[in-house]
């Protein structure tokens, strides 16, 4: 299965189905956001038992305060 659009609209009805759901909160701007998005691609077509949804945080501003810093290593 690919991965699923997700908004503001379908994330609730998404998120509460059955099964094993990966979210990837990610933004245009982030570099590592983009240089992961290919793997959560491939991962999402290797596990089709699995739900794989990607929110775009700059198309739904909602998300924004939960994501604004990109991810860091420690």
């Amino acid at each position: 299965m690919a991965t699923v659009e997700l908004t503001a609209e379908n994330f609730d009805a998404t998120v509460s189905g059955d099964g094993l759901i990966l979210v990837d909160f990610w933004a245009e701007w982030c570099g590592p956001c983009r240089m992961f998005g290919p793997i959560f691609e491939k991962l999402s077509e290797r596990h089709p038992d699995a739900t794989f949804g990607k929110l775009d945080t700059e198309a739904e501003p909602e998300w924004r305060p939960a994501s604004r810093s990109p991810p860091s290593r420690r």
